[in-house]
């Protein structure tokens, strides 16, 4: 199959650019340089001219925020993504990949341990030398976006609690989507809303427990898992609660009423009282209000 590379150089072709079509008719099989290798050799320059004008834009700006986040991409790799804010200008800067990083660290806080963790010192110094490889002064940040759990948030050893030991100046600025999220979570007034969703939680920590208490409630739903209720996406919250809506409410007791006759007196008792909570009028009258 021709590839867009190779397509594109023929369409250079065929609109009279004459130099090329005579490198490629009387180049040998190893100077035409339209390999894989050069193709991204390609790309790198042209992330390196992107990446360095975006730099460029924020030194000149002087003042400037910093976001970053990190996640588990699909090959398995730990990717830590850095994004610049200045004036009205949000730019995406580079990935990369946290544990080839860690590596790198010289913290004693991080490398006195055989365990790698990508705890919030560990993140804070792999951005500190991101920040410097791109000669980018952190002195000059005034703002630090990240999510709220506590490996960016925590007050003792966060990322961003480390980072401001380098950036005097810089305000927290959590994510504004998951502030959003966690002020839509947080905002019932009702506490037996409030403790619906919290009984919601537990059963689906139960049901995740176990290999074999998800087997149960697996087949229960039709080879469907029990879906965390998430605090700070708050479609993935909708999603979870709706989960015991319906017919879904009536396999889930089911599966709790079977693990309730377990031998395993401490699971089967566990059941036993989430079986008694979801399947009270209070419990069943508030999962419908909470969508009405």
């Amino acid at each position: 199959m021709r590839g867009n590379f190779s397509a594109l150089l023929k369409f250079r072709i065929k609109s009279g650019d004459t130099a090329l079509r005579q490198h490629l008719e009387t180049a040998n099989a190893n100077t035409t340089y339209i390999s894989k290798t050069v193709h991204n050799e390609l790309i790198n320059v042209c992330k390196e001219i992107i990446q360095e004008n975006i730099l460029a834009e924020g030194r000149e700006a002087k003042l400037f925020s910093i976001m970053f986040d990190e996640t588990t991409d699909i090959s398995h790799t730990e990717q830590l993504s850095l994004s610049f804010r200045y004036f009205f200008k949000e730019c995406f800067v580079t990935f990369c990949d946290a544990y080839e990083n860690y590596e790198m660290i010289s913290c004693e806080d991080v490398n006195t341990s055989n365990e790698r963790r990508l705890i919030g010192i560990a993140l804070a110094h792999i951005v500190e030398d991101l920040c410097h490889k791109f000669n980018i002064d952190l002195t000059w940040c005034v703002g630090i976006g990240t999510d709220s759990c506590s490996v960016m948030a925590s007050d003792t050893k966060g990322a961003v609690y480390e980072l401001s030991k380098k950036s005097t100046d810089a305000k927290r600025c959590p994510c504004s989507n998951h502030v959003l999220n966690n002020s839509l979570a947080r905002s019932s007034k009702v506490s037996s809303c409030r403790n619906t969703s919290a009984t919601m939680k537990k059963v689906v920590a139960f049901a995740n427990a176990s290999a074999k208490r998800h087997k149960v409630f697996s087949e229960e739903l039709g080879g469907t898992a029990m879906q965390g209720i998430c605090e700070t996406r708050w479609i993935e919250r909708h999603d979870g609660h709706l989960q015991f809506q319906g017919d879904n409410l009536v396999k889930i007791c089911n599966a709790l009423e079977n693990i309730s006759s377990w031998e395993d007196s401490k699971t089967a008792s566990d059941a036993q009282c989430l079986l008694k909570a979801i399947s009270s009028p209070e419990f069943i009258i508030y999962i419908i209000h909470l969508f009405k």
